[in-house]
């Protein structure tokens, strides 16, 4: 994504003496590709905003290119969004893709991007997969060819595989390791003054429990692990004037949204639980010390128990996934109205094909007695959603709206 350029490069600036004449410098070009760890999931900052950040902190113009632009959107839903969008988002990076895979695409990416830079970080799904070393490495050399067929003096950035952890694939972080140890000859073997490699040097302290939030994808805290070790490898080749200052304790800051909807003295809470492995909820009345406890949910919604009318109550909620969890949210306050009895439904038409009743707006759920012909009792069903009982033989039947407040007089009908 072009830009306005964010700062000058000045002649003699690598000797730290700015001339008396500024000069301005086209923007870098960089294409930055692999799978999940580069493009992020919904409410990710990823290490590319860190990256891009810092290039306007060091005032080098820089252009992010590709032709993707947002953060991998789970299943089910049909967008995803950043964090923090302020920032140049073009990439070519694709969940769960393989080196296999990014080695078909990319020789078209770089015809159409042409980038001065391209910095790859990917193998991890060929390895996860089942794939030896051996052969994820030689997918590595087949992907560095085809991005030179399109742009033969392109400057390579490559990052090792970093360490994960699988339950189901013990020998996973050994498999790493071998590859790793194979990229180094390879990056040596392969570069060239025309088209010069360098392998970044990003599994420098690297944790998977303290850099991670489920073994294998970047923390926020992680994504400036790796944001730094990649600026650090761009000054090392000149493309960055100031040693880097990215790596920092950093709380993911995810600004969980919370609606709410007032069901009688039932509060019916909703937030965004896209990529997110569950939520606590915290329920505080105003005026009392004590709050409930903070309770763990595995999805988006929830509704409370009964509350006490006219109380005010403060809801906030947490966001968690694996070992990241945001702050609390802002309070949401809401006043519990003083609960009504819903009103009676309008109809109740009793024939063979069953008992059958006209909505009540403010019922939750419906109590129905019938009875069938010759029959002495009543026989009484409850329902929540549907508005009737079918195929029960009744010649007569009484039908109530219920709410949290009780139930509204009762409707009769008589086949």
């Amino acid at each position: 994504m072009i830009r306005p350029l964010v700062g000058l490069l000045f002649l003699g600036l690598f000797a730290g003496v700015a001339p008396a004449h500024a000069v301005a410098k086209e923007p870098l070009k960089v294409l930055l590709t692999g799978d999940s760890i580069t493009q992020g999931f919904n409410g990710d900052f990823t290490w590319r905003y860190r990256l891009d950040k810092e290039f306007i902190r060091q005032g080098v113009p820089v252009d992010f290119v590709g032709s993707r632009h947002d953060p991998y959107a789970k299943p089910g839903w049909s967008s995803a969004q950043y964090a923090a969008p302020n920032f140049d988002r073009d990439h070519f990076a694709q969940a769960s893709s393989t080196l296999q895979a990014q080695a078909a695409r990319i020789k078209d990416e770089v015809t159409t991007q042409q980038p001065d830079l391209i910095v790859l970080m990917a193998g991890i799904n060929d390895l996860r997969g089942g794939t030896t070393a051996a052969t994820t490495n030689a997918r590595l050399r087949t992907w560095i060819s085809r991005a030179r067929e399109a742009r033969p003096d392109v400057r390579l950035v490559i990052s090792p595989v970093l360490d994960a952890r699988e339950p189901a694939r013990p020998s996973l972080s050994t498999t790493i390791s071998q590859f790793d140890q194979m990229l180094g000859p390879t990056v040596r073997a392969l570069s060239t003054p025309q088209s010069p490699i360098t392998m970044a040097d990003t599994t420098r302290g690297w944790s998977v429990t303290t850099h991670t939030s489920d073994d294998l994808h970047p923390s926020a805290y992680g994504e400036t692990l790796i944001a730094q070790r990649i600026a650090e490898c761009l000054k090392t080749i000149g493309l960055l004037p100031q040693t880097p200052s990215i790596y920092h304790w950093t709380p993911w800051n995810r600004q969980p949204r919370l609606k709410i909807v007032m069901q009688g003295t039932h509060a019916v809470l909703s937030w965004d639980w896209q990529a997110i492995s569950s939520a606590r909820v915290s329920i505080q009345r105003v005026g009392h010390k004590a709050s409930f406890a903070v309770t763990r949910y595995g999805r988006g919604t929830m509704t409370t128990s009964a509350l006490v009318q006219r109380a005010k109550y403060d809801f906030r909620v947490q966001l968690i996934r694996g070992r990241m969890a945001t702050p609390l949210g802002p309070a949401t306050r809401v006043t519990v109205s003083v609960a009504r009895r819903p009103a009676r439904v309008g109809r109740v038409t009793v024939d063979a094909t069953g008992v059958r009743w006209t909505p009540s707006a403010q019922a939750t759920s419906y109590r129905v007695a019938f009875k069938r012909a010759k029959a002495r009792r009543w026989i009484t069903r409850r329902t929540t959603t549907a508005l009737s009982v079918g195929a029960v033989k009744a010649v007569r039947a009484k039908v109530w709206a219920v709410n949290s407040a009780g139930r509204s007089r009762v409707r009769v009908g008589i086949r």
